[in-house]
């Protein structure tokens, strides 16, 4: 389906592709407005530029359309599966918080430890509310809260959940996502999850769903813009065909398979630089290649060089925090870590050498936060960690051991070890409740760290 939509949104722009070209084919047709020898040569020389340079774009340029918009397709998608799972995570602590205790059912009704649940709509429509996703609340197969409403306005409830559904999760005890959730006549892109009684006994669903043509409207639009941009490069690159010769031929051809890398999915890909330095159209054709490399990085969920979520997933994490925060009277705690002297380990033992530290101090940051929180990769040698259900100072407790555990981490690079430290900012949403101050405020101390020395934790003590 995404691909015939796509042949109705890349034809017309192709037209006008062929149509600005106006290739002349007709050699005979050339030789008369040319003077003989030298003219016939250098005709035989643009059509030969021409042939190197635009039929290789436009094949490519349709590869990548259609490449590219399955990538799309699948990090977006990928995304709202793993914004559904984090919601239905948070909202699942949040039951247990709310109230306390086992799910059973006591005269038809359906209890949570003391507290009878069966029509406290509440705990789902704070969801809907908040995030604009819908939330159902499952005793074994049975629909019992949900803000899925009929045509009529009525809830949708003790209604019975798909099989499929009702295999995986309640029979395998296993987690379910789908693309094409039916419920009332309407498709959902909808994750489930086990619920569960202290026992660890399976007892009912947690659904999170998102409208699929609500989903399918965003994706389609960023497969729109991202054509669109391919569809400006290739225009470039065939003006620009029509005055370059060799470095022209070298520049295009650079560009094409780094836009053949991005559109296989290596977004670790890095462009000729002598690309980037042209001042011309092929420059802004490179650049244009990059922006849209670094576009498709952001819509993917994970860092491809440490294999962490990366920072656009640690902003949709931090906003539902916060929600909860505002909600429940909770609180969390955010460091953002930066390696000390980092520039020295690429510039003494390479920059490969710098992206295995990086690998290797990923995996060790990731084995101190299980379960205490996430980590993410925020950009270059920065990371952020958030420490759930803890304040500064608890979360400083945690940073001082890391910190010991990364100093004492033997990191091997062929014969050579190399040592680091990190400094990190500290701060809890007890400081700040909006996010782009806590981010600020972290970032900070972060910065007071490194002028004071590196190697340390720095926190507000008083607000």
């Amino acid at each position: 389906m995404v691909e015939t939509m796509l042949l109705f949104l890349i034809l017309p722009n192709m037209a006008c592709v062929i149509q600005l070209l106006k290739i002349p084919t007709n050699q005979t047709e050339i030789i008369i407005y040319r003077d003989k020898k030298m003219k016939r040569k250098k005709r035989k020389f643009a059509i030969n530029v021409m042939s190197l340079a635009v039929i290789p774009i436009l094949i490519l340029g349709m590869f990548v359309i259609f490449i590219t918009s399955s990538l799309i397709y699948t990090a977006l998608k990928g995304e709202v599966a793993n914004n559904l799972e984090d919601l239905a995570r948070v909202s699942y602590q949040d039951f247990d918080m709310q109230y306390p205790g086992d799910y059973y059912l006591n005269n038809n009704h359906l209890y949570k430890g003391t507290e009878d649940i069966q029509n406290d709509f509440n705990l789902v429509d704070l969801i809907k509310d908040n995030t604009g996703v819908d939330a159902t609340l499952f005793y074994q197969d049975k629909r019992i809260l949900t803000t899925i409403r009929q045509e009529d306005g009525k809830r949708v409830v003790d209604t019975i959940a798909p099989d499929e559904v009702i295999e995986t999760v309640l029979n395998n005890d296993k987690e379910f996502f789908s693309d094409s959730v039916v419920i009332n006549d309407s498709s959902y892109f909808g994750f489930y999850m086990p619920v569960k009684n202290t026992d660890q006994h399976v007892v009912g669903m947690l659904f999170m769903g998102r409208p699929r043509a609500d989903v399918m409207n965003h994706i389609m639009h960023n497969i729109y813009l991202v054509s669109l941009s391919i569809v400006t490069i290739m225009i470039i690159a065939i003006i620009v065909s029509y005055y370059y010769s060799k470095k022209t031929i070298f520049a295009l051809n650079t560009t094409k398979h780094f836009l053949g890398a991005v559109a296989n999915g290596d977004l670790t890909t890095e462009i000729d630089p002598y690309v980037l330095q042209r001042h011309d159209e092929i420059g802004d054709m490179g650049r244009f290649a990059v922006m849209m490399k670094e576009s498709l990085s952001d819509l993917v969920g994970k860092d491809p060089l440490t294999g962490l979520h990366n920072r656009h997933s640690c902003d949709v994490v931090l906003a539902s925090l916060i929600q909860r925060v505002k909600q429940k009277n909770t609180s969390f705690a955010v460091a953002m870590g930066d390696v000390d002297f980092f520039k020295y380990v690429n510039d003494t033992y390479g920059h490969q050498a710098g992206d295995e530290t990086l690998r290797q101090l990923a995996k060790v940051i990731s084995t101190h936060m299980e379960h205490l929180g996430f980590v993410f990769r925020w950009g270059g040698e920065e990371f952020v960690l958030i420490y759930e259900d803890m304040d500064r100072y608890q979360a400083f407790k945690h940073l001082e051991i890391l910190q010991e555990q990364i100093y004492q981490e033997s990191i091997y690079w062929k014969d050579d070890k190399v040592k680091i430290t990190m400094t990190f900012g500290l701060a809890d949403s007890n400081e700040y409740n909006d996010l782009d101050e806590l981010i600020n405020l972290i970032d900070d101390n972060l910065y007071r760290g490194k002028k004071e020395g590196r190697n340390r934790i720095v926190f507000n003590t008083l607000k």
